[in-house]
């Protein structure tokens, strides 16, 4: 189960997140589904989101990271469905900000071994 950590500016409002949380899991599953052991849809998806703190350094209004297993049809073209997850979470941010106000973002897309259980 990949895990989407949205942090953002205090500016950002609830409002202005609507958008993007409400999209993020599909697109998310979109992005990173692989065959097999890997396929994903967007109940798998588990997002947090939080808010710049006080000690933080270098955030941009709205940083994305997302944790995931590192299965090895993600590695081969990671670099690909970075970018064309970025170019969705763009559209979505700036569909709910105001016009006059410029949004700043990041994407982390990292893999790594996991392992996941509910209860």
């Amino acid at each position: 189960m990949p895990l989407v950590l949205v942090t953002r500016n205090p500016k950002i409002t609830d409002e202005a997140l609507k958008p993007l949380l409400g999209s993020i899991r599909l697109a998310v599953a979109a992005a990173l589904s692989t065959a097999g052991e890997g396929a994903l849809t967007p109940n798998d998806i588990e997002v947090k989101v939080q808010e710049i703190g006080p000690l933080d350094q270098n955030i941009r209004d709205v940083s994305i990271i997302i944790w995931a297993n590192n299965y090895p049809a993600r590695l081969e073209n990671l670099d690909a469905r970075r970018r064309h997850l970025a170019d969705q979470i763009k559209i979505l941010v700036r569909a709910g900000g105001s016009p006059s106000l410029a949004i700043t973002g990041s994407l982390w897309i990292l893999l790594a071994p996991g392992s996941y259980e509910e209860w």
